[in-house]
């Protein structure tokens, strides 16, 4: 079966703890994993019809010192991603339009960025994001068993994950024999043209989020999960 990416837009409206929020603001700044993620994972099953079997996180570090320990992450940029890059000081950049090779620090700003251009937007920035779990995957799924092994000993310490060592093991037991052969396929949730914008009030403070079609979207979300 081919694995999917699927990307949460920052501003979608959900309910977290009894009061509407979005997806950034309900697991930002103050993120606990033990109290937000449990609340996050009930409310996917309740309002997407998605139920989350295990929950792996990183923090920002981490995620700079997997991509190093990969040698870095081969990703296409547009010129004006790259000019934007270049123009953030604490990454001393020299890159250019089309195919550049990214350690942690630069693939975490190119994660993170959302002004870029004038048309540069959330939905940009979640792109980003799949684009650059896809060349991860790339990466990997070109190592060998012994090569993934010792990627997986040095990154193990650098994540939180609900899963027992034991699940681990049984899911890189069925991973291993078919890696080369998967691909990837990239979606968004909320899916084009099934949401409006709107602005709402959280904790007094005026904020844009996106209201989806619930139903619309569950159906995706379904079909995704089943392959189709």
């Amino acid at each position: 079966q081919i694995p999917d990416v699927i990307t949460e837009d920052a501003g979608i409206g959900v309910h977290i703890g009894g009061f509407g929020e979005g997806v950034q603001a309900a697991l930002g700044e103050q993120f606990n994993s033990q109290r937000h993620i449990p609340r996050f994972r009930l409310r996917l099953a309740e309002q997407f019809g998605v139920e989350v079997d295990c929950n792996v996180e990183f923090s920002f570090d981490s995620f700079v010192e997997v991509v190093d320990a990969l040698g870095g992450v081969e990703i296409d940029l547009t010129g004006e991603e790259a000019a934007f890059l270049n123009g953030q000081p604490q990454l001393r950049g020299n890159l250019t339009e089309g195919s550049n090779l990214l350690n942690g620090e630069t693939a975490l700003a190119y994660a993170r960025t959302r002004h870029s251009s004038a048309t540069d937007s959330d939905f940009s920035r979640t792109g980003r994001q799949r684009n650059l779990i896809s060349a991860v995957f790339q990466k990997c799924r070109g190592m060998g068993a012994l090569e993934l092994g010792k990627l997986a000993e040095q990154l193990l310490p650098l994540i939180r994950t609900d899963m027992t060592k034991g699940q681990m093991v049984s899911i890189a037991v069925k991973l291993l024999p078919v890696l080369r052969s998967l691909e990837l396929k990239s979606k968004q949730i909320p899916a084009p043209g099934t949401y409006e914008n709107a602005r709402v009030e959280i904790g007094g403070v005026g904020a844009a989020v996106l209201i989806p079609d619930m139903e619309e979207n569950r159906r995706i979300l379904t079909e995704i999960c089943e392959g189709n």
